[in-house]
């Protein structure tokens, strides 16, 4: 996903990520159906654009701090735990530095753009829909030794293991 950008409109991008959740249409019978129902594990990732409500001179010294920050400052965390947004989807501990706003060319240099708090925009939330399934999360960081954008990608390594019934079941209703 790449949700609308700009400081201050967290609700819009929630809105906008639940309307696209709403709207996923399948392709062989062009029918609106709920995500949950028919996939193990719904991933939602890109530029989600969530930022850190602070301006940037104030925060930008503690700048390599700002994980500790999430619960205070992050978008994302405030409309996931205090708004009730995105329920039972879940985002790994974040041990890294702020994916935006980056020197395209430099990895230490941090942007002030609008006075724009660095933030982790760039996120990978999951919700386990299979509650028999096994998922066993491995790494989640950024790469911040890929340049050419303003932003470090982020990847999220991790293993869902199905039950053999469930796969079974799985592959009956995809193959009727």
């Amino acid at each position: 996903c790449h949700l609308v950008a700009g400081a201050w409109k967290g609700t819009q991008r929630c809105d906008m990520m639940s309307d696209a959740l709403k709207g996923i249409n399948v392709q062989k019978v062009h029918e609106r159906f709920e995500p949950d129902a028919v996939s193990d594990v719904n991933v939602l990732m890109g530029d989600m654009n969530m930022r850190f409500k602070a301006r940037f001179t104030d925060f930008i010294e503690f700048v390599e701090f700002a994980k500790d920050h999430l619960y205070s400052y992050d978008e994302l965390y405030e409309h996931r735990h205090e708004h009730g947004r995105f329920p039972g989807y879940h985002e790994e501990p974040i041990d890294f530095m702020p994916t935006y706003k980056r020197h395209s060319k430099n990895n230490d240099v941090y942007i002030n753009k609008n006075e724009q708090c660095p933030s982790f925009t760039d996120r990978i939330v999951l919700k386990q829909n299979d509650k028999n399934s096994k998922i066993t999360y491995n790494e989640y960081t950024s790469r911040d030794n890929i340049f050419g954008s303003d932003h470090r990608p982020v990847f999220l390594d991790f293993t869902v293991e199905l039950s053999p019934e469930e796969m079974v079941e799985s592959s009956l209703l995809l193959n009727p």
